[in-house]
């Protein structure tokens, strides 16, 4: 795990090319970034919780992540052939839902997790057959919708409701169908009403969407076209653009505005004490 102020990050336009994160933090060899997170306080009744591409789990108290350390510190033991896909900031009375790439989806409490230590490995998530693997996690929201998208640039919305909470641990239910069109799934996020959907390819195209244009569909259905994709292209991103974050951050960006707006001399003051 690795520190970043926000203040250190540059900004740059869209089609810009940005800054290496190894000039941001103190990357190791062979090592990279599989999720970032937004923490304003590390809050004693918040944990983390990891997800790697083998189906396993672990759960660590967010406090035990508040003294950063320029060289990071180890917040998971994986094993050579395992890595982690997904990072979520969980609270007592969760949910997790677990994705992976052939189509099925892992719905549990957080609390069949254990808390563990930083160097720990972790314990079982999903039950995983043959070739599947763990694309995405997510910390469940009752009124939310899972949003599934596959390689081919297929997908939909599910409502959350629509997969049963069991035991951890277990081979899941399916999300999506993967045979056919679809191919496999890369991601899948929650999406609300009134957030925008942003699918990244291969190629390195971006397109953004409402959540709202995306089909409502059961759970075992093969979904709609979300995105038309180049001959030789897929999708290999998806990510949510919150309506409550953009909202806070220009409710933010305003106050502050007004603040340097009030502390500022107002224009004349350099001629008071002048003899007339």
């Amino acid at each position: 795990v690795y520190w970043a102020k926000v203040y250190q990050l540059p900004e740059a336009g869209r089609t810009a090319k940005g800054r290496p994160l190894a000039n941001l933090v103190n990357l190791q060899e062979g090592e990279e970034v599989s999720k970032v997170l937004r923490v304003t306080e590390f809050s004693g009744e918040e944990s983390i919780l990891f997800a790697t591409r083998s189906g396993v789990v672990k759960k660590t108290a967010l406090e035990a992540y508040s003294r950063p350390r320029s060289n990071g510190i180890r917040a998971i033991n994986l094993k050579d052939d395992d890595e982690v896909v997904s990072v979520g900031i969980t609270r007592p009375g969760d949910t997790i839902v677990l994705c992976s790439a052939d189509g099925k989806a892992a719905h549990f409490d957080e609390k069949t997790v254990r808390q563990m230590g930083r160097t720990s490995r972790g314990v079982r998530g999903i039950k995983l057959v043959g070739d599947d693997e763990v694309v995405a996690m997510a910390v469940a929201d009752p009124e939310a919708s899972l949003l599934v998208a596959c390689e081919t640039g297929h997908g939909k919305r599910t409502p959350i409701a629509d997969y049963p909470v069991k035991g951890r641990g277990n081979q899941g239910v399916i999300s999506i169908q993967t045979k056919g069109r679809n191919g496999r799934v890369i991601s899948s996020v929650l999406c609300r009403e009134g957030d925008d959907a942003l699918y990244i390819s291969e190629s390195g195209m971006l397109v953004r969407t409402p959540a709202s244009d995306i089909s409502v569909m059961g759970r075992n259905t093969q979904g709609v076209r979300l995105v038309n994709l180049k001959d030789g292209d897929r999708l290999v991103g998806l990510e949510v653009v919150s309506e409550r974050d953009l909202d806070q951050y220009a409710a933010r960006s305003s106050a502050e505005a007004s603040a340097e707006g009030e502390g500022a001399s107002p224009e004349g003051d350099e001629s008071e004490g002048e003899e007339g």
